[in-house]
C-alpha cells in the first residue's frame, strides 16, 4: 500500500503538522476553554496543551459523533441509547437499570464494529449479569489526525459521564461501574472516572488495554489513566516500548494498582514475520519511519498493540488463567534499552500468594500490587494451562486458581 499519512499522524508529536487546528476555534473562549452545551467547558491550557503536547482544539459534538449501544441478558440484540437532546432509550425494552454497568471503548482508527468489543461483551455477559455499554466514537477517532483524536477523547468522556448519570437517575449504582478501554479508549476511561470521582462517586474499576503512549507517556497524571481514578486500576501492556525507534504504541510506565506486562512487552509472539522485523530494524527518526511500508508497520506494531484485547477476552472467558509474576522495579527496567524484549529474567521464578496475581475478574482479590510479568502462547488459545502449573506447584496451584472452584 505504501506509506500512509496515518502513521505520521500517530507519531508526529514533535511537529505542528497535526497540532493546533483552526477547526472550531470560533468556539474557544477568551479564557482558553472550549464549552459545550450540557457538557460543560474543557480547559485548553496546561497540562492539556504544552510545548511537548501540541494537541488541537477538540472537535464539536457533531464531529466526534459518539454513539451508544446497550446490551444485556434481559433483552435480545442491542438498544440504542440516544444522547441528544436528552438521554433516552430508543425502543421499548425492559432495561434493568440497577445492574452494574460495563463500559467498553475502542481507540484510534477503530469503531464499535470491531470484533473484540463484541467478543468481550459476550464473554462478560456469559459470566456476569450486567448492562454493557459499547461506545462508538469512530468519527472522532478517524485518521489521519491522531492528535485531534487525542483531544476528542475528552469530549467522549463527558458524553459517557452524561449517559451514566442518566442510568444513575434510573437506579444504577455507578460505584459498581467497570470501564474497559483500548489505546485512547483507556484514557477515556480515566477521564470518566476522574469526572465521577470529582462528583463523589468512585467507580469500581478501570482496565487500560495497552493504553495509548503518544501524547500520554510523559503527561501529567490528570491527562491520562492513573492509579486512584477508580477503586482499582489495571494496566494490560503488550506494546510497551519507545515509539522511536521501537514503534511502541502502548504506554510504558506503570499506571495502575496492577500492571501486567505480557511476554517481552515490545512485540508479542506470533505478530512479526522476519520481513517486517527487518523493515523496521533501522528506524531512528520520523524520516526513517515514513520510508517504511504501512503494511510492515501495521504488522510490527498494530498486532502487538491489539493483543491486549485478545488476552483480556481469554482471561474473562476462562477457564485457563493468565498468571502474573511479580516484576520488581519496573520503571528502572523499562528505561534500560538492552532489557527491552527481555523481561522474563526479572520475574519471580515461583509463585506465592503474595507475588503472583491472575488477570481478569479476580485480580483485585489478590494481595499483590505492582508490575507483573505474564507469558502466553503465540496463537489462540493464548493462555497455557501448563505454564500456570510450572509456576505453581500441584495442590497449591489448584487451591489458588480463581477458576478452580
Amino acid at each position: 500500500m505504501g506509506t500512509l499519512a496515518i502513521i505520521v499522524g500517530i507519531i508526529c508529536l514533535c511537529s505542528q503538522a497535526f497540532g493546533v487546528s483552526a477547526q472550531n476555534t470560533d468556539s474557544v473562549n477568551g479564557n482558553n476553554t472550549r464549552c459545550y452545551d450540557q457538557l460543560g467547558c474543557l480547559d485548553l491550557g496546561p497540562p492539556w496543551y504544552t510545548p511537548k503536547r501540541l494537541v488541537p482544539v477538540p472537535g464539536s459534538i457533531e464531529d466526534v459523533g459518539t454513539d451508544f449501544q446497550l446490551f444485556s441478558r434481559h433483552f435480545e440484540g442491542s438498544v440504542v441509547v440516544n444522547e441528544w437532546p436528552n438521554v433516552s432509550i430508543e425502543r421499548n425494552v425492559n432495561v434493568t437499570f440497577n445492574l452494574p454497568i460495563v463500559v467498553i471503548i475502542h481507540g484510534f482508527y477503530a469503531s464499535a464494529k470491531g470484533d473484540w468489543l463484541h467478543e468481550l461483551k459476550d464473554a462478560y455477559l456469559e459470566k456476569k449479569d450486567v448492562n454493557v455499554l459499547i461506545v462508538d466514537w469512530s468519527e472522532g477517532a478517524a485518521p489521519p489526525k491522531y492528535l485531534l483524536a487525542v483531544s476528542n477523547t475528552r469530549v467522549v468522556a463527558r458524553e459517557i459521564s452524561r449517559v451514566l448519570r442518566y442510568f444513575s437517575k434510573q437506579g444504577a449504582n455507578l460505584s459498581e461501574t467497570h470501564c474497559i478501554g483500548h489505546s485512547l479508549g483507556a484514557h477515556i476511561c480515566g477521564y470518566v472516572a476522574k469526572e465521577l470521582k470529582a462528583e463523589g462517586t468512585l467507580i469500581k474499576e478501570c482496565t487500560g488495554l495497552d493504553a495509548a503512549q503518544p501524547g500520554f507517556e510523559l503527561a501529567d497524571e490528570s491527562v491520562r489513566l492513573h492509579e486512584g481514578d477508580a477503586k482499582f486500576v489495571v494496566g494490560i501492556h503488550t506494546n510497551a516500548a519507545p515509539l522511536i525507534p521501537f514503534l511502541g504504541f502502548g504506554i510504558m510506565r506503570q499506571f495502575g494498582d496492577v500492571d501486567f506486562y505480557f511476554n517481552e512487552q515490545v512485540t508479542q509472539p506470533g505478530c512479526v514475520r522476519n520481513s517486517a522485523a527487518e523493515a523496521v530494524a533501522n528506524i531512528t527518526d520520523l524520516t526513517d519511519l515514513a520510508a517504511v511500508p504501512w503494511e510492515f508497520v501495521a504488522e510490527h506494531s498494530a498486532c502487538s498493540h491489539g493483543r491486549a484485547c485478545l488476552y483480556y477476552i481469554e482471561a474473562i472467558k476462562g477457564p485457563c488463567v493468565f498468571w502474573g509474576q511479580r516484576l520488581p522495579d519496573i520503571e528502572r527496567i523499562l528505561t534500560k534499552v538492552p532489557v527491552l524484549n527481555r523481561l522474563m529474567p526479572f520475574a519471580n521464578d515461583q509463585c506465592t500468594n503474595d507475588t503472583c496475581i491472575p488477570v481478569g475478574f479476580d485480580t483485585s482479590r489478590y494481595s499483590y500490587r505492582g508490575a507483573a510479568f505474564v507469558r502466553t502462547n503465540s496463537q489462540p488459545n493464548f493462555c497455557d494451562p501448563e505454564e500456570a502449573k510450572q509456576i505453581w506447584s500441584g495442590d497449591r496451584f489448584n487451591l489458588l486458581s480463581p477458576f478452580s472452584s
